[in-house]
């Protein structure tokens, strides 16, 4: 499904929209992550949805992705759009107290069970 999802929404692995937004974080000239972003209908509004923050493994827990969502915030507002909306894995603690610390909020939970 993730494949399929790359595919369509990256063919030829580039953002083929004008609403989708792929960034490189940058830090002392060296990329340290990838931002992507696009803008999506939902509840008859549009709004910024993260596909995916990626700060590669030398460089997290520094603060580089708390920042990389404030200027996305600022983007955000630039863009006309009143929210921003993104999915975290539930096993991970560090991206998801990092949203509670920007002021992100729980709106759905998937569960599972293992048979």
């Amino acid at each position: 499904m993730a494949r399929a999802s790359f595919d369509s929404l990256l063919p030829e692995g580039r953002p083929d929209a004008k609403n989708q937004f792929l960034y490189s974080i940058v830090n002392d000239e060296f990329q340290i992550g990838v931002l992507w972003f696009g803008v999506r209908r939902e509840s008859g509004r549009d709004e910024a949805y993260v596909w995916d923050l990626l700060i590669y493994p030398p460089y997290r827990g520094k603060g580089f992705g708390k920042l990389a969502m404030l200027e996305l915030e600022k983007i955000v507002r630039e863009l006309g759009l009143a929210s921003i909306s993104l999915n975290v894995f539930g096993h991970n603690e560090r991206a998801r107290h990092m949203y509670v610390s920007l002021g992100y909020k729980t709106v759905a939970i998937r569960m599972r069970k293992f048979i």
